[in-house]
């Protein structure tokens, strides 16, 4: 398997919120829709800024989703 570097990202969404459901403590998913690399990566600095205007990113996400539709709107939720 080829090593991951920080700035892979995923839209294999199902696999990872299974992943992060057996876990008690997990650091939280960003979950964007299927578009291009461009279009992801402005949603995914959308929602870092989100999650800043709740509090530290860091903090706020862990054990949560974050879940970026395409026009921009954001969704934060537990999960477990």
């Amino acid at each position: 398997m080829p090593r991951r570097g920080p700035d892979d990202l995923t839209e294999n969404a199902a696999d990872f919120r299974k992943l992060v459901a057996r876990e008690d403590i997990h650091p939280g998913l960003i979950i964007p829709p299927n578009v291009t690399r461009d279009a992801s990566l402005a949603l995914l600095l959308a929602a870092i800024t989100y999650l800043e205007t709740l509090g530290s990113p860091s903090e706020i996400i862990v054990n949560h989703i974050v879940e970026v539709d395409a026009d921009g709107a954001m969704r934060l939720y537990p999960l477990p």
